[in-house]
């Protein structure tokens, strides 16, 4: 039951507690105890469903939670290393040549303590020398104060680990046992005053005995706690005091305590700090989250990079979601305040160009007229991946050069690149993400040029950060798709002050690469603004994908109608990709002219866009085609007609 509870205190333990229970679970089948084999698995189950529905959770959402740690487990390395590597720093190469020797030493050592060989015994050196390896890894990784601290700790209980394996009998290794614990103490202790400089000898002993006296007493007055805890709570308030909205909210990228103590219902993104979804599966999912029903009323958001990454990587791909969905309210301190639009459009990006690239060469941008996205792939090498499974790899950084002049340097990460990302302009902090949404949201001419207003990217490269031996962890050819944001090209539909009678008419079929149906279209609003209604589903046969969004185009004129709308019925036919493919939306019409009106209802791709026309099949009777005609200010759909074949 332990190790169930332990990954769900810290997620990052799960690949720890997976690990452990595979080789306990090995062993048990080498010895044949099955019976003990099922007890040790059922329990675990069974232990890790009891305190996630403890949590309030959903007992369907346990998958996904499992799924979403490791995601950001196996990205961890690369996302969150420190910037340099531990030879090139002395202190760093002590500590890390200090963790290794003393842990070898006492993994060398351990199969002598025991009298015979067994697989138990194999097992138990693989669980401790298993520990050791993700010690070694979460102390190192980063190299931080408060991260090397978890090396220290591992090599300070690795004594007690040899005690509880049972008694050692023999008095040479008994002395054997005595030496290897003086070795991992004495380690531990040299690594620990590294990891907090401000801690004397004598010091270190006080921080500890304070930590125990204060758990002590808050045991004996725990009826003060209430108390404590409200005062903490308006001291950090009274730090970032954001206003409370109905509905829910989230905050981007961290600082979820400003939140918390303002009053406002928290509805958290999957992946709820921005710095941690890194890899596209993360980033989906946050950037998903935005377009589902449950998304948040109100979202609070500051630009809050870490590590002197590139800012528009962390949940850059939410960025398009919030231009269109969210309007800019207002701002309270560094964060800006973001509330749901009751009507929208959403800005897809549109395919630009396809570069191939050399790592360390210049890549030059000639269009500075639009925003532009960009996914940049960049691979390891196979002596990359060893590399940074066994330890890590060296970071790699991006340098942009600005139309201003200016040259920005900034850490790259990789995975976080593999989903479309701001390029340009350039996003230094909150207050450009302002003026940026500023110009997207108030921009509704195409002659409005982002190059006016903002620092825009001219040319770009990328390097890999250390000497010759890095350029062998990386790949040296690289792949950039860019993408454009047409700012001024969607009108989201206004809705009038009392709703519409609709006419039901006959059901379509979409044919050519993407099959679908409409369910329903209908018009309304004789005796004021023309209101058309499009229900139904489509799906992209050869993409295999939902589309991303579906617009009704009347004559020339495009406007949004939906987003992809869940349909279970599709995805249950073995295509879970075909979840969001229905739409259902309605468009209104204040000012349009008598005449004819050709209507199409096209679709567009997530990755790329593909216009595709719904036409009606459900009777030989009937050409293709539906057209919206409006005279002497009453609207009606007319099919035409043809003889049957």
């Amino acid at each position: 039951m332990g190790l169930a509870l332990i990954s769900f205190i810290k997620g990052s333990f799960c690949i720890h507690v997976l690990a452990s229970v595979l080789i306990c679970l090995v062993c048990l089948a080498i010895y044949k105890r099955w019976r003990l084999f099922t007890v040790s698995l059922c329990t675990l189950l069974l232990s890790s469903a009891f305190f996630w529905l403890l949590a309030r959770q959903q007992l369907a959402d346990l998958p996904i939670y499992y799924r979403a740690v490791f995601a950001i487990s196996s990205g961890y390395t690369e996302a969150m290393s420190g910037p340099s590597m531990f030879w090139q720093s002395a202190s760093h190469l002590r500590e890390v040549s200090l963790f290794i020797g003393a842990a070898a030493l006492a993994l060398l050592a351990l199969p002598f303590l025991n009298q015979r060989f067994s697989a138990a015994t194999l097992c138990r050196w693989l669980l401790l020398a298993l520990f050791l390896f993700l010690s070694c890894k979460g102390g190192f990784v980063r190299h931080d104060g408060g991260h090397v601290i978890i090396a220290s700790v591992a090599l300070f209980l690795f004594p007690f680990a040899i005690l509880l394996a049972g008694p050692i009998k023999e008095r040479r290794r008994q002395v054997l046992a005595a030496v290897i614990a003086v070795i991992c103490l004495a380690a531990s202790w040299i690594i620990l005053p590294s990891a907090w400089k401000t801690w004397s000898n004598f010091s270190a002993f006080q921080r500890i005995a304070s930590g125990y006296a204060s758990l002590a007493a808050n045991l004996k007055n725990s009826a003060t706690l209430p108390k404590q805890f409200a005062q903490n709570r308006e001291k950090l308030h009274a730090e970032m005091p954001l206003p409370t909205f109905p509905g829910t909210s989230d905050i981007y990228s961290y600082s979820q305590g400003y939140l918390f103590t303002s009053g406002n219902a928290w509805n958290p993104r999957p992946i709820f700090q921005s710095y941690s979804a890194y890899g596209k599966h993360l980033a989906a999912i946050n950037r998903d989250h935005l377009l589902s029903r449950n998304a948040p009323d109100t979202i609070f958001f500051a630009v809050q990079p870490i590590d002197n990454r590139l800012p528009a990587l962390e949940d850059g791909a939410s960025w398009p979601e919030l231009w269109s969905h969210y309007r800019l309210n207002s701002q309270v301190g560094d964060f800006l305040i973001l509330r749901k639009k009751e009507a929208s459009a959403p800005l897809l990006p549109q395919p630009l160009a396809e570069i191939s690239g050399v790592m360390g060469q210049t890549v030059a941008i000639s269009d500075s007229s639009r925003p532009l996205l960009a996914e940049i792939a960049v691979k390891p090498t196979l002596f990359g991946k060893v590399l940074n499974i066994l330890f890590k790899s060296p970071g790699i950084a991006i340098v942009l050069q600005t139309s201003d002049g200016g040259i920005h340097e900034h850490r790259f990460i990789t995975r976080m690149a593999e989903m479309p990302f701001l390029l340009s302009p350039y996003i230094a902090n909150t207050k450009d993400f302002a003026s940026i949404t500023r110009f997207i949201q108030n921009n509704t001419s195409s002659n409005d040029q982002v190059a006016d207003t903002f620092p825009t990217v001219k040319r770009f490269w990328i390097n890999v950060l250390g000497g010759k031996w890095a350029q062998l962890c990386w790949h040296k050819n690289i792949n950039i798709k860019l993408f454009a944001l047409n700012t001024s090209a969607l009108v989201a539909s206004q809705p009038p002050s009392s709703p519409l009678p609709i006419e039901a008419v006959d059901s379509l079929e979409k044919l050519g690469d993407a099959v679908g149906f409409i369910d329903q279209l209908s018009v309304g609003g004789n005796d004021g603004p023309v209101r058309i209604q499009a229900k139904g589903w489509a799906v992209d046969k050869k993409a295999r994908q939902s589309p991303a969004a579906f617009f009704l185009k009347v004559g020339n004129a495009r406007y949004f109608l939906s987003l992809g709308k869940e349909r279970p019925n599709l995805a249950a036919l073995g295509e879970p990709n075909y979840l969001r493919s229905g739409f259902d939306g309605v468009v209104f019409f204040n000012d349009l002219p008598d005449g004819d009106h050709e209507i199409t209802i096209e679709v567009i791709n997530q990755e790329k866009t593909g216009v595709y026309e719904l036409k009606r099949f459900s009777s030989k009777k009937f050409k293709p085609g539906a057209i919206l005609r409006k005279k002497d200010g009453v609207a009606e759909l007319i099919f035409e007609k043809a003889l049957a074949q």
